[in-house]
């Protein structure tokens, strides 16, 4: 999926509440598992999670599909793409090629929900597969059938923004959808632009997301739960969202 300018403009300031919290968490258990400090970002976004583990002194890879995402990215870590502690490319999830393995890669804000089906995500398994060193750790997470079935309106309204979030499922498609809309302002003029941007969700089975791991290789496969990803969920389908970590 690529997200426009306005969109990737509001989400660089007004939805990067997740990465900021997750990736504390993702910083103890790679801690936890490995000394190796560099990490491959799939579908980086705007940068926050990476920002936060080149602060840490890891060197980042980040993939975006999207070049007005990657602007913001490389705009918050402009000091360590100078120092080339980070780098930052615009590529497919399904089909990048960096003629590189890493000893970590992450994918975060169920950013694989967002690819087209299930034949996508094993596409994307077999990428990151290739470029992860031998007992490397792939960590994502995905919201579950639960999650994704739960349909509503949420209204934000402050002297910066007017949002509007309408999140809406189709089970039987196998399908839901969000759509970000409203007015926000632009920090240099103070005059207020529309965003609309539709991000559709795939819902997964998390059995099968287990298997297609296991069959492209991976030897590990655990669910852990969102907020303490040391604790495993032996029931992922009764989480709105789970994180999995896969090692190779």
């Amino acid at each position: 999926m690529i997200y426009g300018k306005n969109f990737a403009d509001v989400y660089s300031k007004h939805l990067i509440h997740f990465s900021i919290q997750v990736a504390p968490r993702i910083f103890k258990l790679l801690s936890s598992k490995n000394t190796n400090k560099e990490i491959l970002d799939l579908c980086c976004g705007t940068g926050q999670l990476a920002y936060y583990f080149l602060t840490k002194g890891y060197k980042v890879t980040g993939i975006d599909f999207s070049e007005d995402m990657l602007y913001h990215a490389k705009k918050l870590n402009k000091s360590f793409i100078e120092t080339e502690k980070a780098e930052f490319y615009c590529d497919d999830a399904r089909y990048f090629s960096l003629n590189k393995k890493y000893p970590n890669i992450v994918s975060t804000y169920d950013a694989l929900n967002h690819l087209e089906d299930d034949l996508s995500l094993q596409q994307c398994f077999q990428q990151v597969f290739e470029h992860l060193e031998e007992n490397g750790i792939f960590i994502f997470d995905l919201n579950t059938k639960l999650g994704l079935s739960k349909g509503g309106t949420f209204i934000r309204e402050d002297e910066a923004i007017f949002s509007i979030i309408q999140s809406m499922s189709e089970p039987s498609r196998n399908k839901a959808f969000t759509r970000y809309y409203g007015f926000v302002k632009d920090d240099s003029s103070h005059v207020y632009y529309k965003y609309d941007e539709v991000v559709y969700n795939t819902i997964y089975k998390m059995e099968k997301v287990r298997e297609y791991l296991y069959d492209t290789g991976f030897v590990s496969v655990e669910f852990a739960h969102l907020n303490n990803l040391l604790k495993r969920v032996e029931e992922p389908e009764k989480e709105e969202r789970v994180f999995i970590i896969a090692t190779k």
